[in-house]
């Protein structure tokens, strides 16, 4: 007898949909081409799965590593783990492809699968075990999320062990906060930076004006040199623009701990918004030689950084300027700890600085190293722990011996605010002149001397400068009026301000007011009340006397110094006629009837 084939009920979609069959019974759908099982009681039963229909994730069980020896008659699914079931490589989607590129699989009938980053988001441990070194897994996921036009790369709360990875365009590394995902360089290794902007290495202080990368994000993780484990190079390096980072941290670095820079009027490859400017926001950056070292990109914001107990400068700006500075609060250790040479040294032109901080350096707390800066309602303070020989000044204007590696003259600065000093506010070091001073708080902190408002180390400093000097006491009791001179030796006695350049301004809380200039062969200094009416005026021979020392709030005594030495108290005399009697001691200053002084030389 010859076979029959058995054909059961079929139909079209509508006529299948709409039938009831019996329990079991089998219906063929000739628009889908799926079989449909009825149940007696829905309108066309249950529809099975038809060959090419995706696999749950959960149903296969399986992880990376077992793909290439299964036939899996799938589009897509979802491993359990990279190399085994319920690693960290676990929730990376893949799909049916026909390119054998990164991270592509094979199975056993010979069909492609490939990395699905259409949604732009990826991990590390989707791209190899990070257990022991996670360079290889973090390069190349950063390499396929750039390759697919950019993305997040997301890192889990652990120690990533790398020698050196790569930071490209458009991609944004993510962490779960900082001191929580550490991205940390291998004992005993030696490396560029632990996080290297692509051709940082080729491109940072070379001069060139084009490369680096664009449009690149840090966000809520840490970089750790490992220094205190034999780890030698840089933090993050990066040359290039519009770069991002909040909460981000870099310490334990032998060089910088952030660096980045970027020529002016350059635009990455690849970056259509033809802008540079970059911002940062919520940083810390600590124990290393150079905290944040930023040369670009020009006209960016930083914005709550904290760098503090490194060698050299916790702050160093440098290349074309134009940066904003928000809160940045700079510091070292006053108990034993790391001091930084210079707290802040600035070598760009027209930065802007509001309501920052710098303390603790043992040379000076602001180096201004360029013009056109301003400085308001900042803060520099000094600690009891400075190098011995070594007395730090707030503010020093200029380089007059080549110092930070050229000499430079610094000009048109503005500084507005406060200073907690034992030392200096200002020190005038080959300015150019028209820097504009402005002190509201010049406050001794401890029972160490409240010393001269500025100083001037070259000969060229004479200079159009214009000062202002709101005296305060931090505690009233403390006896902090003592006058320190370059050269010289403290005195107790008086509030001491060193003003040797004739064509420097200086105005005293009080309205007290001096002005020196010099006229043919001599010196004169008159002394100002606050409603501008002379005091006192004396002339004596040019390079004898070179200040006047005297205390503010309208307490009317003056006193001469000699070379660093402070001279006797002013005395007093009956009249003009006993200014040449015997009982007049030499080099003391005398007060005559009238109020004026007078100095027996």
């Amino acid at each position: 007898m010859a076979r029959q084939p058995l054909r059961v009920l079929r139909g079209n979609n509508a006529q299948i949909t709409a039938y009831t069959g019996g329990s079991g019974e089998p219906a063929f759908n000739t628009d889908t081409g799926r079989l449909h099982v009825m149940d007696g009681m829905s309108p066309g039963g249950k529809p099975m799965a038809s060959y090419g229909d995706a696999a749950p994730a959960f149903s296969l069980g399986i992880s990376r590593a077992d793909i290439p020896g299964r036939v899996i008659p799938i589009n897509s699914f979802t491993v359990m783990g990279f190399s085994a079931v319920g690693d960290p490589g676990a929730g990376a989607r893949y799909v049916r492809g026909t390119y054998s590129g990164l991270m592509a699989i094979q199975d056993k009938a010979g069909t492609w699968f490939n990395l699905d980053l259409t949604e732009r988001v990826a991990r590390p441990e989707w791209f190899g075990d990070c257990s022991t070194d996670a360079t290889g897994p973090i390069n190349a996921a950063e390499t396929a999320l750039n390759a697919a036009g950019g993305g997040v790369l997301q890192f889990r709360s652990v120690v990533y062990l790398v020698s050196q990875v790569t930071k490209r365009s458009y991609t944004t590394w993510e962490g779960a906060g900082m001191g929580l995902t550490i991205i940390r360089r291998k004992a005993n290794t030696t490396s560029f930076a632990v996080v290297a902007g692509l051709n940082a290495e080729a491109l940072m202080d070379s001069g060139s004006n084009t490369g680096g990368i664009s449009c690149a994000s840090f966000r809520g993780l840490s970089v750790d040199g490992n220094s205190p484990n034999g780890g030698v190079g840089h933090g993050i390096v990066i040359y290039g623009a519009v770069l991002f980072f909040d909460r981000l941290e870099a310490s334990y670095c032998t060089g910088s701990g952030w660096w980045s820079e970027f020529g002016l009027g350059n635009v990455p490859t690849g970056n259509t918004q033809k802008n540079t400017q970059s911002w940062f926001t919520n940083g810390a950056f600590h124990q290393c030689k150079d905290g944040f070292r930023f040369g670009g990109p020009n006209d960016s914001m930083v914005i709550g950084v904290n760098s503090y107990l490194n060698t050299n400068t916790n702050l160093w700006t440098y290349g074309n300027g134009f940066a904003k500075f928000f809160a940045f609060h700079g510091w070292s250790d006053a108990v034993g700890g790391p001091q930084a040479e210079t707290c802040a040294r600035i070598d760009a032109p027209s930065c802007k600085f509001f309501n920052s901080d710098f303390e603790g350096a043992k040379k000076r707390q602001v180096w201004l190293r360029n013009s056109n800066c301003t400085f308001v309602g900042c803060e520099v303070f000094y600690y009891q722990s400075d190098v011995a020989g070594v007395a730090p000044v707030g503010y020093e204007i200029g380089d007059a011996t080549g110092e930070g590696g050229s000499v430079v003259a610094s000009s048109l600065n503005e500084i507005h605010g406060r200073n907690f000093s034992n030392y200096a506010v200002v020190k005038f070091n080959n300015d150019g002149g028209n820097n504009r001073i402005e002190i509201n708080g010049y406050t001794g902190r401890t029972n160490a001397p409240l010393t001269m408002g500025t100083q001037h180390t070259d000969g060229a400093g004479r200079r159009t400068n214009t000062i202002h000097l709101d005296v305060l006491y931090s505690v009233p009791s403390q006896n902090m009026d003592q006058v320190y001179a370059p050269g010289g030796t403290s005195q107790v006695g008086s509030l001491g301000l060193n003003v040797v350049s004739p064509q420097d301004t200086l105005d005293i809380a009080g309205g007290r007011r001096i002005r020196e200039f010099e006229t043919t062969g001599r010196l004169l200094r008159e002394f100002f009340d606050s409603d501008g009416n002379l005091i006192s005026d004396m002339s004596y021979q040019t390079g004898y006397y070179r200040d006047w020392i005297f205390k503010a709030f309208g307490v009317d005594v003056f006193r001469l110094k000699e070379k660093g030495i402070c001279l006797p108290n002013i005395g007093t005399y009956a009249s003009d006629a006993d200014a040449g009697a015997a009982g007049l001691t030499q080099n003391v200053v005398y007060r005559r009837p009238d109020g004026s002084l007078y100095a027996k030389l």
